[in-house]
């Protein structure tokens, strides 16, 4: 895992982490949306 851990691109581990970051966000832009725009 380590060596494979190293070979890894960073855009890869980078786009993973803004995947994670955007399901966690989503539910709350959504109901940011729906206040602003209702």
């Amino acid at each position: 895992m380590q060596a494979l851990r190293g070979k890894a691109p960073k855009y890869i581990v980078a786009g993973m982490a803004a995947l994670m970051l955007l399901g966690a966000a989503a539910p709350a832009l959504h109901d940011l949306a729906l206040r602003v725009f209702p």
